[in-house]
């Protein structure tokens, strides 16, 4: 019986204490993995607000385009129902272009809708630019029948139709300039300063506990907004003016 007592009491601390140590080598393990795999998905969620990022950039130099080639086509419409003579302009609407498939990496709904809503009105506004370039697309095919075509009576009616078509035409226009000028750029531009105060956010920043709270994390301080709001505004100036210059250069105009 003391034999037992001496074995059980030698077995017990060492069963124990490997145990233990077993236990806390899983714990840590377990821990490891966890901030690991925090760690890459914020990885993640950086990489996608870069991409994001492009997309936005892209669709925002896109809007220049469509404000340019729009306001000269109303131009161009307005000079030939003054003259009532057919005229047309070298310009096809852009259309815009959302990803919204790169927005699944993202963290933070409601940054993550923002960025949905805008692709949505994108979309709505590309059904638009889609009409207006098919109406031009008639009224050109009109001009161009009105050309080969001898008979005075008959290029007076082709050019009645040309003249609906381009009024017409011009009410879409007028909607599409105003709908991307005070709707669709304000978002395009304020998605762009959430993502330039969200990515001074590294994933391995010493501020190590915020990736722990993913709240904390994506929140925006209001003095970076307007920092960021302010050096964002000075690019876009400067962009705008190349790419008014660019497409002078493109289109002679």
């Amino acid at each position: 019986m003391a034999d037992e007592t001496t074995f059980f009491s030698k077995v017990t601390p060492e069963f124990f204490g490997a145990f233990a140590g077993a236990l806390f080598a899983f714990i840590f393990f377990e821990l490891g993995e966890i901030i690991k795999k925090i760690g890459e998905r914020f990885s993640r969620h950086y990489n996608a607000l870069v991409k994001t990022e492009k997309v936005i950039l892209k669709n925002w130099e896109i809007s220049n385009i469509v404000l340019y080639k729009t306001s000269d086509l109303r131009k161009t419409i307005d000079k030939s129902l003054s003259e009532n003579r057919l005229l047309i302009s070298p310009h096809i609407i852009d259309e815009f272009a959302p990803d919204a498939m790169i927005l699944t990496d993202l963290l933070g709904i409601e940054f993550i809708n923002k960025c949905e809503f805008l692709f949505v009105d994108m979309q709505r506004i590309n059904g638009d630019i889609q009409v207006a370039n098919q109406i031009y697309g008639s009224v050109i095919k009109r001009v161009t029948d009105n050309n080969l075509i001898p008979d005075p009576t008959v290029r007076k009616t082709i050019l009645g139709e040309y003249v609906d078509n381009i009024r017409e035409l011009d009410k879409r226009l007028e909607i599409i300039f105003k709908i991307v000028d005070t709707e669709l750029r304000p978002g395009i531009k304020s998605s762009m300063v959430d993502i330039r105060c969200l990515l001074e956010k590294k994933p391995f920043s010493k501020n190590f506990i915020d990736r722990f709270f993913v709240k904390k994390y994506i929140q925006i301080d209001e003095p970076t907004r307007k920092q960021k709001t302010v050096e964002l505004d000075q690019e876009l100036v400067l962009s705008q003016k190349k790419n008014e210059e660019r497409l002078k250069k493109i289109y002679g105009i």
